[in-house]
């Protein structure tokens, strides 16, 4: 009897728990410690303001003026016009002298422009220059599809660069070589073309190319002239292009000699730069001037400007660099028009001022 009723209470209980499983889940109660989730609607797409400035800091209106007031000067072959549109100093292929204002752009453009030069600004419209880090290009297809570079302008839209060698200055380029070599020591004299001399803080260096696509390094002790003998000789360098300027490469036993010619370089990058190692280790490495650039010097006005920017809204290095970064997302005010003011002056970018401000107080790109 006892094992009969323990039967029947077992049989009800399991009875009762099938009817609970039965029930729908909304017969249960939420626990009062859970978290209720809702599901959130779509918003609608913000519509992106387009800003009237460039990436790098100039008013797209300057900009595009500059390069059509440069088109139209050509149309109109107004050299006066063009002259005006050019910053200077404009580096000529060595030994040629720069052209170091505007004077001189009137009295050498039909030296140095040639119709190779001339027709693709004439036929171009503002889409045909496009612009990337390093300035606004104009390219040109030649008839075997390959292409050149003819002209690199800065974020303002003004000249800074003219890729072409006419076949005027080139004849000019010749005389000017033949009246160098007399001044060289005799065992110099035999080269196909001379590449650069520069003078550093304790050396004047030339580099020439000679047979085979091979360059030659010579080098004399600050004070000395070409016409000496060199300290140093060392053949066989190996001339490697690369984004903003090129290098020459020289190995002589253990040491190795690079010189860079930043020709496409941020306002504390120098013209030219010598480095030397000992195996893989850093001995040397000095900044450059060329000799037919004798104007150029590093830009540390930019430098005081941004040290008189810092005191005025009382940031330091680190805010600055934040405040820059955060540039494009920041409301237009006071301190943002700051900005918009030096990357105008200096034709830089947003990275351009961040790399010089964390180069502050330091003489050369290099030095940390």
């Amino acid at each position: 009897m006892y094992y009969r009723i323990l039967y029947l209470v077992l049989l009800l209980s399991a009875c009762d728990q099938v009817s609970h499983s039965e029930q729908s889940i909304s017969d249960f109660q939420i626990p009062e410690d859970s978290v209720i989730v809702k599901s959130k609607k779509a918003e609608p797409a913000k519509v992106k303001e387009v800003s009237d400035t460039t990436i790098y800091g100039v008013k797209k209106e300057i900009r595009n003026r500059n390069i059509e007031s440069i088109i139209s000067a050509f149309k109109k072959m107004d050299i006066e016009e063009i002259s005006k549109l050019v910053v200077y100093p404009i580096e000529r292929y060595f030994p040629i002298p720069s052209i170091n204002n505007a004077l001189e752009f009137q009295n050498r453009f039909h030296q140095i422009f040639d119709p190779y030069l001339i027709n693709p600004v004439k036929n171009s419209s503002l889409k045909d220059w496009h612009e990337d880090d390093f300035g606004i290009w104009l390219f040109f297809v030649k008839k075997d599809n390959s292409w050149d570079r003819l002209y690199r302008l800065n974020h303002s839209g003004l000249i800074t660069d003219i890729r072409h060698l006419s076949e005027k200055e080139e004849k000019y380029r010749n005389k000017l070589i033949e009246i160098e070599k007399k001044s060289l020591h005799s065992s110099l004299r035999e080269y196909i073309l001379p590449y650069i001399k520069i003078k550093t803080d304790n050396y004047l260096i030339r580099i020439d190319e000679i047979k085979n696509d091979k360059y030659r390094y010579a080098s004399w002790k600050k004070g000395k002239k070409e016409s000496s003998k060199p300290d140093l000789v060392i053949y066989n360098g190996d001339y490697i292009p690369d984004n903003g300027g090129t290098s020459i490469f020289f190995q002589n036993k253990e040491f190795s000699y690079e010189v860079a010619h930043n020709f496409i370089r941020g306002k504390r990058s120098p013209e030219y730069s010598l480095s030397v190692k000992k195996g893989e280790e850093l001995i040397l490495i000095e900044a450059g001037v060329s000799n037919h650039n004798n104007e150029f010097e590093y830009l540390e006005q930019i430098e005081k400007d941004l040290k008189s920017f810092m005191n005025r809204f009382e940031l330091t290095k680190e805010e600055l660099i934040e405040q820059l970064n955060n540039f494009n997302q920041m409301e237009k005010n006071e301190l943002t028009r700051g900005i918009n003011r030096i990357m105008n002056i200096y034709g830089e970018s947003l990275y351009g001022l961040i790399q010089i401000t964390l180069r502050i107080n330091k003489k050369y790109y290099w030095d940390f």
